[in-house]
């Protein structure tokens, strides 16, 4: 076992890419499903759970509901399942695509280890049926609910599960990620009873003595979103920006400062742009110039008041639309006479 808690391979892959082959194939192998002759896997039929009950702390803001490009982090977690017998999603109560499973973990905000247990949970109350296959897929990809591209890590984990022999697949880093992963379902299962409890329990602890391959993270398919730096960046590899360069608005700046009397070093530049592009985003493309002018209209000139106020306003804006509210209709005349 290395240092990050995961087993330890050889390079097995060609030149070029870096990818950990699991161990000898043991005694236990077959008892897990695992094939043992060689040759890639002749069944890759899988279940899927997203993990969406964190308490995204650091965003102000459910990261499920965060929207790039107009569709939030949850509905491309989802969508990224796409091809599994089911699909569970575990966290808080919310509406889902038609067939899809919800679960709760137990407790609430256990963390992912309790997810996954919960999602098995909700797998075994709703059985394969004849539409999906009669039998458990022994595979179990695990997604978390905040990857801008979650298509793209599912893609890659399953081309990494091909290898013969494994317990499941991660992505190769500095610190390999045990999130997401595609693992043997069956193997999964057995160290959780190994554990004996789940809440608070760490991935890690998990997959601990699993046989994982190691697959390169090309293009940060596997980049998750914690806080509004990282949900800009992931709009911008999208190509969903602003056109401009900071040494042309920096010159912008300066000369309406000139032209209009007020401090340019004062200017918030960087804060006004996100709010604008967060506007753009989640609500509609107009409201980024009116969502800057009424947040520095209310913060009257005080940079701190501004950041305080915009912080507010790009949360609603990657709530929006369901954090819309009906607009009262007005009174008619002489109403309440």
């Amino acid at each position: 076992m290395d240092a990050n808690g995961l087993t330890p391979g050889v390079d097995a892959a060609g030149e070029g890419s870096r990818v950990d082959a699991v161990r000898a194939a043991g005694p236990g192998d077959a008892a897990r499903g695992v094939d043992t002759a060689g040759g890639a896997e002749p069944d890759a039929a899988f279940d899927a759970i997203v993990l969406a009950g964190g308490r995204s702390a650091r965003l102000g803001t459910p990261k499920a509901d965060v929207r790039i490009c107009g569709t939030t982090l949850l509905e491309r977690a989802i969508a990224a399942t796409a091809g599994a017998r089911r699909t569970v999603v575990v966290g808080p109560r919310r509406a889902l695509p038609a067939g899809v499973l919800a679960a709760r973990e137990e407790p609430a905000f256990g963390g992912p280890v309790a997810g996954i247990a919960a999602g098995l949970a909700a797998l075994d109350a709703a059985p394969p049926g004849a539409s999906t296959g009669a039998s458990t897929p022994p595979w179990l990809l695990v997604l978390p609910c905040d990857l801008p591209n979650a298509a793209g890590a599912a893609a890659a984990l399953r081309a990494g599960s091909e290898q013969a022999g494994a317990d499941g697949v991660v992505f190769d880093g500095e610190r390999p990620q045990p999130l997401p992963g595609r693992y043997r379902t069956a193997a999964i299962r057995a160290r959780l009873a190994a554990l004996g409890h789940v809440d608070g329990a760490s991935m890690r602890a998990l997959v601990d003595g699993l046989a994982l391959v190691r697959v390169p993270d090309r293009g940060a398919v596997g980049a998750d979103v914690d806080t509004w730096q990282d949900v800009a960046r992931a709009r911008r590899i999208e190509g969903d920006t602003m056109s401009g360069t900071p040494e042309e608005l920096d010159r912008w700046v300066a000369a309406l400062a000139e032209e209009l009397g007020f401090d340019a070093a004062s200017t918030p530049v960087g804060g006004v742009l996100d709010l604008a592009r967060d506007a753009a985003h989640g609500v509609a493309r107009p409201a980024a110039p009116l969502t800057a002018y009424l947040v520095g209209l209310a913060s009257q000139g005080d940079p701190a008041r501004f950041e305080e106020l915009a912080g507010r306003a790009r949360a609603l804006a990657a709530r929006w639309p369901d954090a819309a509210a009906p607009t009262p209709a007005p009174p008619s005349a002489g109403a309440g006479a």
